[in-house]
């Protein structure tokens, strides 16, 4: 028996990593994400236990504490962690698409090494077009994320952790490499 399929999808902040899930989610309804617990702000639109699970800092240090989560990553002044519930999912044949960042995808697959991971890239000028369309962060804040998303790129590829990179700067193509990969293994 092969073992349950876990997907991990990074890239750079403005890439499109939701953006793609949610297309994933709607053609693989079997397919479900793994919400991660954060300790940021949500974004308009975002909502509690579907996007993530938004706690105070006291609180997720209480969870772990209490270990409940796989690993844990700050960016910017918030930290972020994957739940250790994904293994119990596993165990019980049930797949899981995980958005972590580099960091966090570099611990879960020394944790579940079976996973297929899946970088996605976009050249930083549409990375900078995109969050600034998304409005979400001031223009200093922009700029550091752009500055993250060079090293995050360079150390993606000096990695070796990512069996796949795909472009995103064609939504469209990148969605159809996307589901191409996916179809092979879910």
């Amino acid at each position: 028996m092969s073992a349950t399929p876990y997907i991990i999808i990074s890239g750079p902040s403005g890439v499109g990593k939701t953006t793609m899930a949610h297309k994933l989610l709607k053609k693989f309804p079997h397919l479900t994400r793994v919400i991660t617990t954060t300790t940021r702000a949500p974004r308009d639109g975002e909502a509690h236990g579907i996007d993530y699970f938004f706690v105070s800092p006291a609180a997720f240090t209480e969870l772990a504490a209490a270990q409940a989560f796989l690993e844990i990553n700050t960016f910017g002044s918030a930290s972020y962690a994957t739940p250790r519930s994904v293994l119990h999912f596993l165990r019980t044949g049930q797949p899981r698409l995980a958005l972590p960042d580099i960091n966090g995808a570099q611990k879960l697959v020394q944790l579940i090494p079976h996973a297929t991971t899946i970088w996605l890239s976009a050249p930083r000028e549409v990375l900078a077009t995109r969050l600034a369309k998304r409005g979400t962060e001031s223009p200093q804040q922009q700029t550091q994320r752009l500055d993250i998303a060079t090293q995050e790129m360079k150390l993606a590829r000096e990695s070796g952790i990512y069996k796949h990179t795909i472009d995103m700067t064609d939504f469209e193509k990148a969605e159809e490499a996307l589901l191409c990969i996916l179809k092979t293994i879910l």
